[in-house]
């Protein structure tokens, strides 16, 4: 963002909190203890999982014509997947094209860090193979992926550009929930998606479930928590002028007012 942008934003924060002190006014970035991993497959799971991850990678290109929403996708996906020794792949996402590489790069931050296991590779191809996805197998990948999903939304670079971050009104700790499709269940992720963020010393940490007293609580259905994660995620962060921030403020807001209950100041 630019430095008007941030000017913008600062005053924006003032005028919407009238001085609270209720929201956190600025982050700290998590530092990222990121480990290259191993950059040589020696084993046949090993190729196979590379071999899974990259024909996904394709499916979801062909799938472009379907949902050109995913051209506007800008992602560095660090995947581990655990059953395999913690093997580490890339996953960059740019204009509707998908690049999978082996490894990861530690002098670049990633948008995403997804653990995965190997049978989630193959369920994604499969979800994938028809190249339209409908709405319960769109659920499954949102279940698998809701708790790093919600790191990456508080680890966006936009987020630790100067100036008053109140603007988005986020308290110190809260709750969010994903609730369910009635008739869906996911392997190894039982009921709603659930996290806790929290605020500590200026840094974001996301734990999944509900943990300590919430400020607010965020209850979202599938639709809402996807819109969200393209508002924060695309639109906020190519905001390239003041129209299309105040566009994406007014969307982010709009949402905000139907999945949040406010819990502040009925903590005791």
């Amino acid at each position: 963002m630019t430095h008007f942008q941030n000017t913008f934003i600062s005053m924006l924060s003032k005028i919407t909190n009238l001085g609270s002190d209720r929201y956190v006014k600025s982050f700290v970035r998590v530092q990222l203890n990121l480990n290259p991993g191993r950059t040589v497959l020696t084993t046949e799971k090993e190729k196979e999982a590379f071999k899974l991850l990259q024909e996904c990678g394709r499916l979801v290109e062909a799938a472009v014509d379907h949902y050109p929403v995913l051209k506007e996708l800008d992602e560095r996906i660090y995947i581990s997947v655990r059953d395999l020794n913690d093997l580490h792949f890339t996953a960059t996402v740019k204009d509707g094209g998908v690049k999978v590489n082996i490894g990861w790069d530690v002098s670049k931050r990633p948008t995403l860090i997804v653990p995965l296991f190997q049978f989630s590779l193959l369920h994604l191809k499969q979800i994938l193979t028809d190249t339209k996805v409908d709405k319960k197998e769109l659920y499954r990948i949102a279940r698998v992926l809701f708790v790093p999903f919600m790191r990456g939304l508080y680890d966006a670079d936009y987020l630790y550009t100067s100036g008053d971050k109140r603007y988005l009104k986020l308290d110190n700790i809260f709750h969010v929930e994903m609730l369910g499709i009635e008739g869906v269940v996911v392997d190894g992720f039982p009921g709603n998606a659930q996290a806790t963020v929290a605020n500590v010393n200026g840094e974001w940490i996301v734990f999944e479930g509900f943990q300590g007293t919430p400020r607010m609580k965020v209850t979202c259905k599938l639709d809402e928590a996807l819109e969200y994660y393209y508002v924060l995620m695309v639109q906020m962060k190519k905001a390239k002028d003041m129209q299309s921030l105040k566009q994406a403020f007014g969307r982010y807001m709009a949402l905000r007012q139907k999945t949040i209950v406010d819990f502040y100041g009925k903590e005791k």
